[in-house]
């Protein structure tokens, strides 16, 4: 397994653990209108698709400019 797919399987890991922790420790201890569990998942997630963009963004060879 390369170093990237185990950075990725990590990453998703870490992202799920983070979720959880918060929906046991800080939705417990704020007023409902201060969780922002929605925010906090884009948040993780969000570089999940800038990441593969970024990988993919390299091989993209469009001679659109000339």
């Amino acid at each position: 397994m390369e170093y990237d797919e185990i950075f990725q399987r990590d990453f998703i890991a870490r992202t799920l653990e983070i979720v959880e922790q918060y929906e046991k420790y800080v939705m417990k201890c704020v007023s409902e209108n201060q969780q922002f569990e929605v925010t906090l998942l884009i948040n993780c997630l969000l570089d999940k698709i800038v990441r593969k963009n970024q990988i993919y963004f390299n091989t993209i060879t469009i001679d659109w400019w000339q």
